[in-house]
């Protein structure tokens, strides 16, 4: 994840540090719905952390009594401005 998160230089100026709290939903085929921010950290990062999230590949889909279902996601995204 640190790979793909894009600091943005905002964040570097006001020496944020902190976690942005995120909620998205896994459908039944892999792809990533409904991303949103559940505690917001800055604004900046809150936009990093929904571009993060919309932006990954597809996810392994959960699987109740063997059939794909959707599920829905809590992530937690660290942000420092001192990382990259």
């Amino acid at each position: 994840m640190d790979k793909y998160l894009e600091i943005p230089r905002a964040v570097r100026r006001l020496k944020v540090t902190g976690k942005v709290y995120t909620s998205f939903i896994i459908s039944e085929t892999g792809e990533i719905e409904e991303a949103s921010i559940v505690k917001s950290l800055q604004y900046n990062c809150d936009q990093a952390a929904l571009t993060l999230i919309n932006n990954m590949p597809k996810w392994k889909p959960a699987v109740k009594d063997g059939i794909p279902v959707s599920i829905r996601h809590y992530l937690e995204i660290p942000f420092d401005y001192r990382s990259h």
